[in-house]
């Protein structure tokens, strides 16, 4: 395999979220021969315990794939902050959201 520094890509799309990989599969769809990279701060969460069970998704907030945000304090919420989850993970807030994983064809989430 090439070096990122070597390689050549038709097509770069950051965010390995639900849209990402959606954009990636559509390209490779419509033209099988071009190159695209999908760049992710996450991993590839398809071996994670709780990601497949839907009744367990929510063990996934507050864990090692989420960001754990919090909004700023919210003026007609008491003042207080309220937990906003932003996943780091192949598939983006799927994972986390509904216990599901977006899978890209032919094996490229490598």
């Amino acid at each position: 395999m090439e070096s990122l520094t070597d390689a050549f890509y038709n097509y770069i799309i950051v965010g390995g979220g639900t849209a990402g990989c959606v954009l990636a599969s559509r390209l490779l769809e419509g033209d099988p021969s071009l190159s695209v990279l999908v760049i992710e701060a996450g991993s590839d969460v398809i071996n994670h315990p709780h990601v497949h069970k839907p009744l367990e998704s929510a063990k996934l907030h507050f864990s090692d794939i989420d960001y754990k945000y919090f909004t700023t304090p919210q003026v007609h919420l008491d003042g207080k902050p309220r937990y906003a989850c932003g996943v780091k993970a192949l598939s983006g807030a799927v994972a986390i959201n509904s216990g599901a994983t977006t899978i890209m064809p032919n094996g490229l989430a490598k």
